[in-house]
């Protein structure tokens, strides 16, 4: 029997099982209704009734055969009475054979070229045949059924008859009907500790014996056995987060035993086993993040045992964060499978924009299981680098964008589409469309000086060529959003008051120093009043600084001591080319390429065509070759690893010497260094409590060698 893994997610659970189901459906009138396209063995006792493959409802067309064998369960002749019979003429045939397969003798069938071909009704059957009942001296009785794909046809109901009458109809072939096994084994509850099952009893005075172990025993080596009259039973003791099987069976009181049934697996939950499960503020879905944000996390309670009193803590960027006793300190009860929110008294400050990576865990003592206490993310607090410069001339309307014209509406028109010299986008507004919005997507934070410009213009339908005077009621209104766009507030009106009537475009500069340090999206809201005109717009502009380049340098080491041919390349993310590169303040070149460097520090300022600048640091080593690393260092590793609070590192030189001891977490930063003085042979261990969980590297450098190990913090 395929073995299923039960989900005890839930307080109790119930599974059912049945030996019986799994081939037939059953009621008190022992209903046997076989499978289709499936060749199955039943043992059939007197007053049994057999169905086709539908039931009492109409059999489905599958273009499939079904081949069910019914054997009387003492060998003596089985009889097949029709009640009912009717199938599609002799697309869907059936055939009635005398014994356990199709090579028996043929009884019936109504294809081409069997007894009563071409019959298909009861009645036919009768003058044909002239009974409504098959015998199989054999003592069984095979049906061989195809039914095409054309229609659902009634099928048919047919009353067993046998010289024997016994409890075990509807068993499979080869059952042991003196000792029949239990049914409907189900597994009521599981604990961390127990489980607990029972079925339906096959003999009122038999014994059940249930054999259980981890899971992949074999039951002649099962470690317990319980052996009961009951129809339950509870499996004890068992260990929390292990997955056990277990096996039953029926002892009568003749001597004899039941098919062994099993093996059934389930697994037993967790008892303690919480866990921060989500931080729920701060979120991506803000644009505005304050210099006080508080931190909100969701707790799961993964095991069985409710939990209170526990302390919950949050890092930044791999440190954690110094919070009071009482702040963390979780004091409701959070249930089996629920969750609750905890807020941390303690905020932090995420307004300068960046990555932050925000970790929240869970510390109870008695949970042992730290897969799941932890969760983390990382919160993207800028947005789009500036300068925006948008012009259109791809042709395609920017993905990020949006306006109010409907999903499918295509803005962006091609040069001379309506004497347009350039791409634009275009509404064409009338007492037909009385409205047009664009909006930007998410810009910023802007810097302080940052301005926006456009391009604008106001001509006739269709062919652009006559300027379009405004009227009193026409306004093309510039608006800012610093609030996630939830609201807007005007920055620049266009109107009749201040409109030049021309053909040509017309500049208009914006500035936007007051929504310094806050990301923005940029909105033209257009609105008709009278005429018939196009709308143009064009070259828009955001100027202002990125916050920075995004760079990231690939470095080669020094090959050697003195050799001279280390070389760092510079990528910029971000930021207007061409750049230019100035090197340790000395070096002023546009190639991002700076080669033939020996092991040190370096440092390179980036200045693009805008004028805007970043920098970054970069350290060339010397590479060591194994001969040489061995002739440093001989022995290096971390203890405990994974580790909570401390670890230590072992080092053994070969000859005594100074180090410096380096950890840098997942994002590349250091938060940890230590210098050591000159010895032949380290133990030093590393304070661990002030970082998050999470995988760290550590670096140690000794006589020009260098050597790095992984760290899990748990």
């Amino acid at each position: 029997m395929t073995k299923n893994i039960l989900d005890f997610r839930f307080l109790k659970t119930i599974i059912l099982i049945s030996f019986l189901g799994m081939f037939f459906s059953s009621s008190a009138n022992a209903q046997i209704i076989p499978l289709t396209d499936s060749a199955q063995c039943f043992v059939a006792g007197d007053g049994a009734i057999f169905l086709d493959n539908g039931g009492d409802a109409n059999y489905a067309n599958c273009a499939c055969f079904t081949t069910t064998t019914l054997c009387s369960p003492d060998g003596n002749p089985i009889t097949i009475n029709f009640l009912e019979f009717s199938v599609f003429a002799t697309f869907d045939y059936v055939k009635l054979y005398n014994g356990t397969d199709n090579s028996g003798p043929l009884l019936y069938g109504n294809a081409t070229g069997d007894p009563g071909a071409g019959n298909i009704t009861l009645a036919d059957m009768i003058s044909t045949v002239g009974t409504t009942s098959f015998t199989a001296s054999s003592g069984c009785i095979t049906f061989d059924f195809y039914a095409t794909a054309v229609v659902d046809y009634e099928g048919w109901k047919a009353e067993i008859s046998t010289t024997s009458s016994h409890p075990g109809d509807n068993l499979a072939c080869g059952t042991n009907l003196s000792c029949l096994q239990p049914s409907n084994i189900v597994i009521d509850e599981i604990g961390g500790t127990y489980a607990k099952i029972s079925w339906n009893k096959s003999d009122s005075s038999g014994t059940y014996e249930v054999k259980f172990d981890t899971a992949g025993f074999s039951p002649v080596n099962a470690a317990n056995t319980i052996t009961t009259t009951s129809d339950m039973a509870t499996l004890e003791p068992l260990q929390e987060d292990t997955e056990y099987e277990f096996f039953i069976r029926l002892v009568c009181d003749n001597g004899d035993s039941s098919a062994l049934l099993g093996p059934y697996l389930f697994k037993t939950p967790r008892l303690n086993d919480v866990g921060v499960f989500n931080i729920i503020n701060p979120n991506q879905d803000s644009c505005v993040f304050t210099t006080n944000e508080t931190i909100t996390v969701q707790i799961k309670n993964y095991g069985r045992l409710p939990q209170t009193f526990f302390h919950t803590r949050y890092a930044v960027n791999g440190i954690i964060q110094p919070t009071p006793f009482s702040d963390g300190l979780y004091t409701n009860v959070v249930g089996y499978d629920s969750t609750d929110l905890l807020t941390f008294e303690t905020p932090y400050n995420f307004s300068k924009p960046g990555n932050y990576l925000i970790q929240a865990w869970t510390e109870l003592p008695t949970d042992v299981y730290t897969e799941n206490d932890t969760f983390s993310f990382v919160l993207n607090t800028a947005f789009d680098s500036l300068p925006i410069m948008e012009d259109f001339e791809s042709g395609i309307f920017p993905s990020d964008w949006s306006h109010s014209e409907g999903t499918f509406a295509n803005i962006v028109y091609a040069p001379n589409a309506h004497n347009n010299q350039t791409y634009v986008i275009s509404d064409n507004l009338y007492s037909g469309d009385r409205t047009f919005i664009l909006n930007s997507k998410l810009i910023g934070p802007l810097r302080g000086n940052d301005t926006l410009s456009f391009d604008y213009r106001y001509v006739n339908w269709s062919a652009g060529t006559i300027a379009t005077n405004l009227s009193a009621a026409d306004s093309l209104k510039i608006q800012v959003s610093s609030d996630c766009g939830n609201t807007y507030e005007n920055v620049f009106v266009v109107d009749a008051t201040n409109h030049t009537s021309t053909t040509a475009m017309t500049t208009i500069v914006v500035d936007l120093s007051a929504y310094k340090d806050l990301p923005v999206y940029i909105r033209f809201s257009a609105v008709w009043g009278a005429g018939d005109y196009w709308l143009d717009l064009d070259n828009i502009n955001l100027s202002g600084c990125p916050i920075n380049f995004a760079l990231q340098g690939q470095v080669t080491d020094e090959s050697g001591s003195g050799n001279a041919d280390g070389s760092i390349l510079v990528d910029a993310g971000a930021g207007v080319p061409p750049f230019t590169y100035i090197w340790n303040d000395t070096l002023t070149t546009s190639e991002n390429l700076l080669d033939n460097l020996s092991a040190g520090s370096y440092n390179v300022l980036v200045v693009d065509s805008k004028g805007c600048t970043d920098n970054e640091s970069f350290n060339i080593s010397t590479l060591v070759g194994t001969t040489e690393l061995k002739q440093v260092v001989s022995d290096m590793m971390l203890y405990p690893n994974p580790a909570q609070n401390t670890t230590t590192l072992h080092v053994r030189f070969v000859q005594p010497a100074s180090a410096v001891i380096e950890v840098y977490n997942a994002f590349g930063q250091c938060v940890l260094t230590e210098k050591l003085p000159q010895s032949a042979e380290l133990n030093h261990p590393l304070n661990l409590q002030n970082l998050a969980t999470g995988i760290y590297f550590v670096r140690l450098t000794a006589n020009g060698a260098q050597m790095l190990k992984k760290l899990i913090v748990q």
